[in-house]
């Protein structure tokens, strides 16, 4: 059903950003931009300018955060 009649295996399924934070290369840039990119939401944040966008950059800058802590996770297995 759905495609998996012929599946006896369960093959483990991956993801896209689990094969690009394994290659070496792409997942060193990746952490270099999304590190990059946080500290750039955090100065925007400390600066206090942009009251109305507040709230928005903190749920962006928690996004970036979550994305750091799952390509520690995938980079170590």
């Amino acid at each position: 059903m759905f495609g998996l009649e012929g599946d006896k295996k369960g093959s483990d399924f991956v993801f896209d950003l689990e094969t690009e934070v394994k290659d070496p290369s792409i997942g060193h840039k990746l952490k270099d931009k999304v590190t990059a990119r946080t500290k750039e939401v955090k100065d925007i944040l400390r600066s206090g300018d942009n009251k109305e966008q507040f709230d928005q950059f903190g749920v962006l800058l928690h996004g970036y955060t979550s994305l750091k802590k799952v390509m520690a996770r995938v980079s170590k297995k």
